[in-house]
C-alpha cells in the first residue's frame, strides 16, 4: 500500500471514529443502557440490560437530585424517558421538560395546549409526545424546538410506540393511529373506541387495548385487523409481548395471557379479591417467568404488587403496597422498581416478593403514578408534587 493509499484509509478511519463520537453525544440517540420508551423495549416487558443496580446494591439507592416541573394540583403523571444523557418527561404544566439526567440541570422545555401524561418517546433525534390537547408533537430532541404536531382529537394519554418509522398512538377521542414519524402524516387509523394506554409491538403486529373491554391486534404496516379479543373489563394497560404471548391487565382486575398471533385466551386470573374493587392499569412486566402487575383497590384503598406464572396464570406470590398503584414495574437483574400512590418508590424481589427497598416515608410529598425509568444506574420517576426525581447510588 503507498503512502497516498495509506493516508486517505486513516482519513476514512478517523473519520469513522468521529462520527461514531458524535453520535453518541448528539442528545435523542440511544445506547443499550437508554430507556427510550415507555415500559422499556417497543415489546413493553419492562426490561432492561442495566448492570450496575443489583440486589446487593439496591439499599444504597438514595435521591441524587430532584426538579421541579410547573406547580399544578396533579403535578407528574407521565412517565419518563432516558437517552443520550437526557431525562425527557411531560407534566400537567402543559410542558414537555429535558433535563441533564447527570445533574438535573434544565435544558428546554415546549408549552403544549394541555396537560402532557403521555410518556415521551425518543428515537432518532426526535422526541414524539401526546398532549391532552389533542395533539401529536414532534420535538426536536436536542433543542426542543417543533418539527410537527398532528392533530387527533380527543385527551391523549398513552405514550406513543415508534417502530420502524412509523409512531402509533390512541386517543381517547376513540381511535388509533399511525402517523409517518418524519411528517406525522396519517398512514391509517381504527375506531377502537378510547384509548388510554401505550401500544405494543412485536414480529411486525402491534396490540393496543380500549375501552372497548378488548385487545387488538394490527398489521404495522397496513393497520388490517389480525384479531380481536374480548376482557371482561376497560383495558387502560398497556399490553406486553413475549415468548408468542400478549398480557394485559383489565379494570376488571384481572390479568389476561392471549396467544399473539391468534388472540386465542390462554389464562385470565385475577389479581386481587373481586370485592376489593381491583383494576389493574399497569402494563404487566415479564420478570423470566413471571408476569408482574400493580392493583389499584377502593374497599378499602389499597394496593398490591402480584406475580404470576407466565405459562400458566397460577399466582406465584403477591407483595401488599399501602395504597393504591398504577405504576408499571421496572425490571433489572432480578429486582422490580414500581411507584405507590403511598408515596413511596419500591423495590422488590422478583423471585420472592420481599420489598428490599423502599425510599421511605416523608422523602418524597406525594404519590407516584409515574412508572420507573432505568438508565446507567440510576431509577427515573416523576411524582405527583411536580416534579422529577433521580435515585442512585
Amino acid at each position: 500500500m503507498g503512502r497516498v493509499e495509506k493516508v486517505a484509509r486513516a482519513r476514512r478511519v478517523l473519520a469513522i471514529i468521529s462520527t461514531a463520537a458524535a453520535v453518541l453525544m448528539v442528545p435523542g440517540v440511544a445506547s443499550a443502557a437508554d430507556w427510550s420508551q415507555f415500559h422499556g423495549p417497543v415489546e413493553r416487558t419492562g426490561v432492561t440490560t442495566e448492570t450496575v443496580l443489583t440486589k446487593a446494591s439496591v439499599p444504597g439507592l438514595h435521591i441524587v437530585w430532584s426538579r421541579a416541573t410547573g406547580v399544578t394540583a396533579e403535578g407528574i403523571n407521565s412517565s419518563p424517558a432516558i437517552v443520550g444523557g437526557v431525562a425527557y418527561i411531560g407534566s400537567d404544566d402543559g410542558k414537555v421538560w429535558a433535563f441533564d439526567a447527570t445533574t438535573g440541570a434544565v435544558k428546554w422545555s415546549f408549552t403544549t395546549g394541555g396537560q402532557v401524561r403521555s410518556a415521551p418517546a425518543v428515537v432518532g433525534t426526535s422526541v414524539f409526545v401526546g398532549s391532552a390537547d389533542g395533539n401529536m408533537y414532534a420535538l426536536d430532541a436536542a433543542t426542543g424546538a417543533s418539527k410537527w404536531t398532528k392533530y387527533l382529537g380527543g385527551n391523549i394519554t398513552a405514550a406513543p410506540l415508534v417502530v420502524n418509522g412509523i409512531v402509533y398512538i390512541g386517543s381517547r377521542g376513540g381511535r388509533f393511529y399511525a402517523l409517518d414519524s418524519l411528517t406525522g402524516a396519517q398512514l391509517w387509523s381504527y375506531n377502537t373506541w378510547a384509548v388510554w394506554a401505550s401500544a405494543a409491538y412485536s414480529g411486525g403486529t402491534v396490540y393496543v387495548g380500549s375501552d372497548q373491554s378488548a385487545l387488538f391486534a394490527f398489521d404495522a404496516v397496513t393497520g388490517v385487523l389480525k384479531w380481536k379479543s374480548p376482557t371482561s373489563g376497560r383495558e387502560r394497560s398497556a399490553p406486553s409481548v413475549s415468548g408468542g404471548r400478549v398480557f394485559t391487565g383489565s379494570d376488571s382486575g384481572r390479568v389476561y395471557a392471549f396467544n399473539a398471533l391468534t388472540g386465542v385466551q390462554i389464562w385470565s386470573a385475577a389479581a386481587a379479591d373481586p370485592s376489593t374493587g381491583p383494576i389493574v392499569r399497569s402494563s404487566p412486566t415479564i420478570a423470566g417467568s413471571k408476569v408482574v402487575v400493580t392493583t389499584g383497590e377502593t374497599t378499602p384503598m389499597d394496593g398490591h404488587v402480584v406475580a404470576f406464572d407466565v405459562a400458566t396464570g397460577t399466582k406465584l406470590w403477591t407483595t401488599k403496597l399501602a395504597d393504591y398503584s398504577t405504576s408499571s414495574a421496572a425490571f433489572a437483574n432480578g429486582v422490580l422498581y414500581l411507584g405507590s400512590f403511598d408515596t413511596r418508590l419500591y423495590a422488590i424481589s422478583a423471585q420472592t416478593g420481599v420489598t428490599l427497598w423502599t425510599s421511605g416515608w416523608g422523602t418524597l410529598p406525594r404519590g407516584l403514578n409515574s412508572s420507573p425509568a432505568i438508565a446507567n444506574g440510576k431509577v427515573y420517576v416523576g411524582v405527583r408534587d411536580g416534579g422529577l426525581y433521580a435515585f442512585g447510588l
